[in-house]
């Protein structure tokens, strides 16, 4: 059975058409290259030229992550060579700028408004006759004479109008290239395009030619699904899609095209990049995150110059077997992988990553009663998929050409890893690596196969509770997976691949019985404190006393010993021992604590030491270097330790795949930050978790029974962890203790009358010193602020999926949104610690962040007491809940009371505010940079990076409204100094090019996210537009992000930032019309060039490294 399958499908882009008219005094003729008339042409008279273009439409359906359809067929200036033979002849006109009136008439482009007919328009120039005159047109070109054009374009060749002027030959132009400034695989407003026709061009006359502008960018989609085959028994079967990365995309290409059509197998490399220099490849850490992902599936898209290199070696075999093998690699004399065999060294690929899971049922056979029966097993796999780009998929297997203005569709369907578990499971011991024996290259992945269960944990502090049957306990070996190493510590596994490991110490194990607690599943026994593990110095752990078991008349003297999951394996291994562990049902009951998935020092290098040192976790001095090893903790895949029998363990040849039979296995997700781990002087951060395990909580402290205090949302000073821990207090403000707080019961469960939203994060700590009280160090995982909530919003796009606020598919429960008539809208609400009072209620309450309006926030009071409530309801009970995010600080010890390094600083520049984002993750941020003043439209639903900021912004200081002026003093006399969002989304459109624009040339309406960024970065007082909020011409300052609706109308909804409430909130409108939609000030922005990133090295010139 096969797990992957993989079909193929390409576009044509539909060609950018000019039509070229041309009139003189007289009779003129022009034909297509393959039909020239006999006419006799008079050369060197003097003709008019004039050229139509336009677009035919375009059939495709592209993803909400490519960009829109408009900015593909955009024209925004045109450049025109005419050659008589290789010599150049110039026209009277070369350049046509659409933002010049007049040069660019008769313009309707597709996508626009209403208009979903052909792009087209027309553009005059005068030239000489001729007979078989070749006319080129370059569109799209840069016209600011800077190192960066609107198609991204510069820095090696800068392709700017002096540089088109020089041009004397056609042989020049064949020869000219074109380079990206810098690595990357987006586009914004616009795609550079080239087309040539061969003409007659008479001295009288009137005739067309059709000239085909193609883009010099290829389209690239992959659609990713999952689905179990038929008659497969798989159940819960289920795909997670992760991340994607490009390795080998071309940074050059020539303007003109060397190759039209593929479908041909290439016997020399065809395009213009010669050297390791001409590419870039995204690094391990630079991937992207799937910028859709609905329910088993997943798709994404990017942009990329053609790629036309020859095969290396032949396949000739155009089946699916075939296909496969332009994945295989040649194998060392270690069996590992080194090069392709077949595919080219520079040609172009995708790795592809995700989490599969599904269960399913084996026969078993009892080894005492031998009576046979069925039992569920759980496979869990991390799965890698490589595919090379190609031309002509199954069809052509030898064909590695990306062509340019082509769409190219890859769907990738998964059904299970059988084919990888055949790489691995079979016995080898004896044999040196076989090549053959891989049954799918370009498949890899990490598999756990467990008969008991999966324990699935997240980044912070966890416990779960597990059983051992004695002849599981007798045979108790281990391996793991970590950002560290991977391998099983045991000679009863195959030799070849048994290594000793060490970083398994984040999990420790306390026997039941031996601490005196119930001997069931659902029992989990108090933390005893760090002391009570001794680092693993000895062979079967050391007993300390904890405070936590002092009175329990089962443990003497409160000694506890911790375990390590090595130190449990030899203490079980003997009978005695087995037996005093056992309980009267014939299993051994053991509570499992997970550590947080962060490391403070190397675990390979350095064994753990005692709990007193100063190494230790950082719970008293952790020197600077440990402390810096929050970054290699962050944004990992999962570490998982596997507790499983001898033998049952192993890995393929090439070391690249592995299956874990286990009895348990424990898998835990790393934490998420959006801040960039390669900036060297960025030494703190803070990071989230990225399961909710205690959804749907009501809290019910609200005003002055809120534990918080009310301060400004846009700093983090409410977020001190003394707040937090005197939210854990107890009426008479006495520190309280954890066993009131938590279950003993229940996994993510809380004591009577603890059952609150304000109490949530408690879980995700622990007793570290066992001594049943709450202190401060001890509080490490807090509540968000509002800020923070809407800092995730911002840095989502480099986050997985599962990271992500607003899961429809998971929500929190519903309400109806009266303002368009939707019932059941599937939302959920994060609660905050930001105290304030907003504009409508008029009551002080927690701020609430609206995740399925993408960053709109309220009171909480207000989502119950609004007069169109929106609080949301429990599809059970009915009730009013909350959601909860937790966060922890990186970098910093366990006692710091101070906050972490901010991920934007801010300077002035002429004036301006200068917001540098150099201290967040490349992938939250656009790195293709926009010049023209605008940027292509996204909703806010939408993944695409057209909402991204850059990686530094200008902000004009104060705001800008029709009259061209800014203010700092806002009176009901001078309220013509604001906008309407329509006026402004017309601004900021092509639909509307003679509107006057609401901010300067060159400057734009912000985005939604650079709006967010703006509140959190800028002063308050530089939010000047406040005026009472009862006076109906004051609605804050607008963003130009929206939410689409149309679904449930005509409506749409339109996004504010308030200042005097410190709110965002949706307003809807039934009509797009300028009086229905309120009136707004506008902060321009712009971005800057100058901007640097500490990142840029996953983005440099090269091979992948």
């Amino acid at each position: 059975m096969r797990k992957l399958e993989l079909s193929y499908m390409r576009n044509i882009y539909k060609y950018l058409l000019i039509a070229v008219a041309i009139a003189a005094v007289g009779l003129a003729s022009c034909m297509y290259d393959d039909g020239i008339d006999n006419v006799r042409i008079v050369e060197g008279r003097p003709a008019q030229v004039e050229l139509t273009f336009a677009v035919e439409n375009n059939v495709e359906v592209t993803t909400r992550a490519a960009q829109d359809e408009m900015y593909e067929h955009l024209v925004q200036n045109i450049y025109v060579f005419v050659f008589n033979g290789n010599q150049r002849i110039k026209p009277d006109k070369s350049f046509f700028d659409s933002e010049v009136q007049g040069e660019i008439t008769n313009y309707e482009n597709k996508g626009v408004g209403r208009y979903t007919g052909q792009s087209h328009g027309t553009v005059t120039f005068g030239a000489l006759s001729g007979s078989g005159l070749k006319v080129c047109a370059i569109a799209n070109i840069n016209i600011s004479n800077t190192n960066v054009t609107r198609a991204d374009i510069g820095e090696g060749t800068s392709v700017d109008l002096n540089t088109l002027d020089n041009i004397k030959t056609y042989s020049e132009l064949q020869e000219m290239s074109i380079r990206l400034t810098s690595g990357n695989i987006e586009r914004t407003a616009s795609f550079m395009m080239t087309g040539e026709a061969t003409v007659n061009l008479q001295a009288e006359g009137t005739t067309n030619v059709t000239i085909p502008l193609k883009r010099a960018d290829s389209k690239i989609t992959f659609n990713v699904t999952a689905q179990a085959p038929a008659n497969s028994g798989y159940n819960e079967f289920t795909f997670i899609p992760n991340s994607f990365r490009v390795v080998n995309a071309p940074l050059k290409s020539y303007i003109l095209p060397r190759v039209t059509e593929g479908g041909t197998i290439l016997n020399a490399d065809m395009d213009a990049t010669k050297q390791a220099e001409d590419f870039y490849s995204m690094s391990e850490n630079s991937a992207r995150k799937f910028e859709t992902v609905g329910n088993n599936s997943g798709s994404f898209t990017f942009y990329m110059y053609e790629n036309l290199k020859k095969p290396k070696a032949l396949i000739s075999n155009n089946t699916n077997e075939g296909y496969a093998l332009r994945e295989k690699e040649n194998k060392g004399e270690d069996g590992r992988n080194t090069s392709y065999i077949y595919a080219p060294d520079n040609a172009t690929y995708v790795v592809i990553t995700g989490e599969l899971s599904y269960s399913f049922e084996e026969d078993y056979k009892d080894p005492v009663t031998q009576t046979q029966s069925k039992i569920t097993k759980w496979l869990m796999a991390d799965v890698e998929y490589v595919v090379h780009l190609g031309h002509s998929g199954v069809a052509n297997v030898d064909d590695y050409s990306t062509l340019r203005n082509h769409h190219y569709t890859y769907n990738v369907t998964i059904k299970g890893v059988n084919d990888l578990i055949v790489e691995v499971d079979r016995d080898n011991d004896e044999t040196t690596a076989d090549e053959d024996n891989e049954q799918r290259p370009g498949a890899e992945g990490e598999i756990v196969m467990s008969a008991q269960r999966v324990i699935n944990v997240d980044g912070h502090y966890d416990r779960a509770n597990i059983q051992l049957t004695d002849t599981e306990a007798k045979e108790l070996h281990f391996a793991i997976n970590t950002p560290w190493e991977s391998g099983y510590d045991t000679n009863g596994f195959n030799v070849a691949h048994s290594s000793t490991v060490r970083d398994y110490k984040w999990v420790k194990f306390l026997i039941n019985k031996e601490v005196g607690q119930s001997q069931n599943a659902n029992t989990f026994a108090p933390y005893p404190g760090d002391q009570c593990y001794d680092g693993g110095k000895t062979a079967t752990g050391t007993a300390a006393t904890s405070a936590a078991y002092n009175d329990n008349d089962k443990v003497p003297n409160g000694a506890v010993t911790l375990r390590d999951i090595r130190q449990l394996s030899n203490y079980l291994k003997n009978d005695t021992n087995r037996g005093n562990a056992m309980s009267t049902d014939g299993k051994i009951y053991i509570t499992v604590f997970i550590d947080e998935y962060l490391y403070f020092y190397d675990p390979t290098a350095d064994p753990m030491s005692t709990p007193a040192s100063t190494n230790y976790k950082g719970v008293t001095n952790a020197d600077a270097a440990g402390l810096l090893l929050w970054k290699k903790s962050v944004n990992q895949p999962d570490r998982m330790l596997h507790i499983v029998k001898a033998g049952e363990m192993k890995y393929s040849d090439d070391y690249e795949t592995s299956i874990s039979r286990s009895v348990v296995t424990i898998k835990q997700r790393s934490i998420q930050t959006f801040y960039n781990v390669n900036a060297e002087s960025l030494t703190s951060a803070w990071g989230t978790e990225t399961i909710n395990e205690t959804p749907k909580m009501r809290s019910t402290r609200t005003g002055s029974n809120f534990p918080y205090t009310m301060n400004n949302q846009n700093s983090y000073t409410d977020l001190q962890k003394g707040q937090m821990l005197a939210a854990y207090r107890n009426a008479s403000t006495t520190p309280n203790t954890w066993a009131n707080v938590i279950s003993s019961t229940e996994q993510y469960g809380f004591g009577t009358n603890y059952n609150d939203a304000t109490y949530a994060c408690a879980i995700r700590n622990r007793d570290l010193n066992g001594d049943g009280t709450m202190q401060e160090n001890e509080i490490q995982w807090y509540l968000t602020s509002i800020s923070q909530l809407d800092d995730l919003w911002v840095g989502e796009p480099c986050m997985p999926a599962y990271a992500k606020l607003y899961d429809p598919n998971n929500a929190d429960g519903y309400y109806n949104d009266n303002e368009v008539g939707r019932k059941n809208v599937r939302a959920t609400h994060y609660l905050s610690t930001f105290l304030g009072n907003d504009s409508w209620a008029r009551s002080v309450s927690p701020f609430v962040y609206w995740a399925e309006q993408y960053g709109a926030t309220s009171t909480l009071y207000a989502t119950e007491h609004w007069r169109t409530p929106k609080a949301v309801k429990d599809d059970v009970t009915g009730q009013s809940v909350v959601a909860v995010r937790c966060v922890r600080n990186l970098g910093m010890r366990y006692d710091a009371t101070a906050m972490p390094q901010s991920f934007y600083s801010v300077s002035t520049v002429d004036g301006n505010s200068s917001i540098s984002l150099e201290y967040m993750n490349i992938n939250a941020l656009r790195t293709a940079y926009d010049a023209g003043g605008s940027l292509p439209y996204a909703y806010l639903g939408d993944i695409g990076y057209n909402n991204s900021p850059y990686l530094g912004f200008y902000v004009m200081p104060g705001y800008f409204g029709n009259n061209g002026q800014t203010t700092t003093n806002v009176t009901s006399t001078s309220a013509s100094n604001r906008t309407t969002w329509y006026r402004a989304y017309q601004g900021e459109s092509p639909e509307f090019p003679d509107v006057s624009s609401i901010c300067p040339n060159g400057w734009r309406v912000p985005t939604q996210r650079e709006m967010k960024i703006m509140v959190r970065a800028l002063p308050n007082d530089s939010w000047n537009y406040r005026v009472p909020v009862d006076q109906s011409y004051s609605y804050g300052y607008l963003m130009i992000n929206g939410q689409n609706l149309s679904t449930y109308g005509n409506y749409f909804g339109v996004f504010y930032y308030f200042p005097t409430s410190n709110e965002f909130n949706r307003r809807v409108t039934g009509s797009m019309s300028e009086t229905t939609t309120g009136h707004r000030a506008v902060r321009c922005v712009k971005d800057n060039p100058n901007a640097k990133h500490s990142s840029s090295s996953d983005y440099e010139d090269g091979g992948e490294g």
